[in-house]
């Protein structure tokens, strides 16, 4: 029924039928008909604070709101801290997905995302943030002048991204990147190929999503081509946790490190900053400034709550670190699916915290 039908549709049924076991009569509110998602009202229920202000271009608090359909899903940042209004905007969203499809509305309308930017493969070490999309109407009126570094120029940046929306969001926040510019942006691996005969920037980020021609193949063209220019991928996700879920099952672990949207070249800074733009200084800096989160020792209050686990709780977190899914939990383990969400229930209350992400990398961190 969820599958045909819906949420509201399926929660209205099981509602009848929980009364009618009971034997009472059903009130004003049960009958009622599930709100339509074409109405106000439904999208009203359904906005979010904005949590992470600091992608945020204007001051002030906002509402986003998630959209689902067909399968898919984004958040959309709705301009305004004024519930009607934001349920209004959230309505002509999910319209124009409706209408239009998802491509349409996303060059319509700013989508929440989180950009994570792959420094290593293993382990995995990630740097991510949320950032919105910018709109090619909008960029000239609403978008402010790029801060500049005390250098007369930054470290040059190229970019390879096919997706006019967000390539003027990672130009906007790279240029915000103390002592780096981006400088080139080239749609396609085909146009970086043939541009680097003439361009020589400092590094290259690659969108994992390429067209026409893998991520990866690209970098290593790139690197055989190049081989002191230091070239790395970066991910586009609809939330944080689909980074970890894109990329489970490395064996050596994962280090993600959530940072603001102007510090995500964190990892590089040292380097920079020596003058080094020799490709190996750079790795080297990059292992040093993860390898520095667990130079000290965990603290007694996280040791305790890990303590704290059961042995099937323990069990569950292990098939998370691996990036099983919830059904696939239940079949290793031999347990129901709603066994596996009260044992996930519990865990994220033990160990505090809100998704899997975080969840597996206590477990992993440990």
């Amino acid at each position: 029924m969820i599958l045909e039908h819906g949420w509201e549709t399926a929660i209205h049924f099981h509602q009848l039928r929980k009364l009618a076991r009971s034997k009472q009569p059903p009130t004003g509110d049960i009958l009622e008909q599930p709100m339509s998602k074409a109405s106000q009202a439904y999208w009203q229920q359904r906005l979010i604070e904005c949590k992470y202000t600091e992608a945020k271009l204007t001051p002030g608090r906002e509402w986003t709101v998630r959209i689902e359909h067909g399968g898919n899903y984004h958040y959309f940042p709705l301009g305004t801290d004024d519930r009607a209004a934001a349920a209004i905007q959230a309505l002509k969203i999910y319209l124009a997905v409706v209408e239009k499809g998802w491509k349409a509305a996303c060059q319509q309308f700013s989508r929440e995302i989180t950009l994570a930017i792959f420094w290593a493969v293993s382990p995995v070490a990630v740097t991510y943030t949320t950032i919105y999309s910018i709109l090619e109407k909008t960029k000239q009126a609403d978008t402010p002048a790029p801060a500049r570094s005390a250098r007369k120029k930054g470290w040059r940046v190229a970019i390879v991204e096919p997706d006019g929306g967000l390539k003027e969001a990672l130009v906007f926040w790279l240029n915000r990147q103390p002592g780096f510019e981006c400088n080139e942006i080239w749609i396609s691996a085909e146009e970086a190929l043939s541009r680097l005969e003439h361009r020589h920037p400092d590094m290259i980020l690659v969108n994992r999503l390429q067209p026409g021609m893998r991520a990866m193949e690209l970098v290593d063209k790139l690197k055989a081509r190049f081989p002191q220019l230091p070239v790395f991928t970066y991910g586009i996700y609809e939330d944080s946790d689909q980074i970890f879920i894109r990329v489970s099952g490395v064996r050596t672990g994962y280090i993600f490190k959530r940072r603001t949207p102007g510090e995500l070249l964190e990892p590089i800074l040292g380097a920079f900053k020596h003058g080094a733009l020799d490709s190996k200084e750079v790795f080297t800096q990059i292992k040093n400034y993860f390898q520095s989160f667990f130079g000290g020792e965990s603290s007694e209050k996280e040791n305790l709550a890990m303590a704290n686990l059961t042995d099937r709780e323990l069990k569950v977190l292990n098939c998370v670190s691996k990036g099983y899914l919830d059904k696939e939990i239940a079949h290793e383990l031999g347990i129901s699916l709603w066994t596996v969400h009260n044992h996930l229930k519990n865990t994220y209350e033990k160990l505090n915290v809100h998704t899997r992400t975080e969840a597996a990398l206590k477990y992993l961190q440990k």
